[in-house]
């Protein structure tokens, strides 16, 4: 039987997952430093990031020290393709990211969203 509370565009409900990390956006942060968060997020659940990603972060990190939004167009494009590489790789790790004004790491325990078993086990 399906659960009614599940679903692909929300995720799933709290009986059929484990809350990780719950971050709010922009009542408490810009995109931008929303964007910085996950990445340390992300970095903390084993992710791993890129040297690509360590550049970024660094120039971000030093940027939103003064700041709250990048005013450089072409670094706040960078910070979302790195946030996107690190959400694929929590993927890798048994993680899922849900955005809605913040963002929900979570793991799926079970219910409609957990990946089917192979046939045969």
């Amino acid at each position: 039987m399906d659960c009614v509370d599940c679903s692909e565009e929300y995720g799933p409900c709290e009986k059929h997952s484990e809350l990780i990390t719950s971050r709010e956006g922009a009542s408490l942060r810009t995109a931008d430093e929303l964007c910085e968060l996950f990445i340390e997020d992300a970095v903390a659940l084993g992710a791993e990031l890129s040297a690509y990603g360590r550049v970024i972060q660094a120039r971000v990190n030093d940027k939103l020290s003064n700041e709250s939004w990048l005013e450089d167009a072409d670094l706040a494009e960078e910070l979302r393709d790195v946030t996107n590489q690190m959400e694929t790789e929590l993927s890798t790790l048994g993680y899922s990211t849900y955005w809605d004004d913040g963002y929900r790491i979570i793991r799926v325990t079970g219910g409609p969203l957990a990946e089917e078993p192979e046939e045969g086990n």
